[in-house]
């Protein structure tokens, strides 16, 4: 009987999420640098959800390497959509990416400008480009303000 229920309890919440007006989406991103004769990757994983057209929210965990040095990573953001044409979408987010492992972390909390293409009604692609924000380091635990354009993280975004 309680397997029953619960079947019922996930057939109700996939019956909602796929009548949900495309607002739940799912995001992956990879990056690869290769920077003083070291690799780095990092693999992100995220989930959100659109409360409207102008605002959505998210967060992703994965993980990122760098050299010798793994780390674990996650990052959940705000999303603003300044302006759209149904097909080009230019964003800003409030975004904070914390890093940590092996007794250190680091944190960075700003904002970044995002632009956005549809491909089709369920499919996206986002570009991150630039930062304006404070990183904070807790070896020792220093803030540090920074501004720059060190890489554009692309994004791949399926809209349910």
């Amino acid at each position: 009987m309680i397997m029953k229920k619960l079947l019922f309890v996930v057939l109700l919440f996939v019956g909602f999420c796929a009548n949900a007006s495309a607002q739940f989406f799912v995001s992956g991103s990879a990056s690869f640098v290769y920077r003083n004769e070291n690799f780095g990757m990092t693999i992100l994983p995220g989930v959100g959800y659109e409360f409207n057209d102008r605002w959505a929210v998210g967060a992703g965990l994965g993980l990122t390497y760098f050299g010798e040095e793994a780390k674990g990573l996650t990052n959940p953001y705000v999303r603003f959509n300044c302006w759209n044409n149904k097909l080009v979408f230019v964003d800003l987010k409030g975004t904070t990416e914390i890093s940590f492992g092996q007794g250190d972390a680091n944190a960075f909390i700003g904002l970044r400008p995002s632009l956005r293409l549809a491909v089709n009604n369920h499919l996206q692609l986002s570009a991150d480009m630039g930062l304006l924000g404070v990183d904070i380091d807790n070896d020792p635990a220093t803030p540090a303000f920074g501004v720059g354009i060190s890489g554009i993280d692309l994004t791949l975004i399926y809209r349910f």
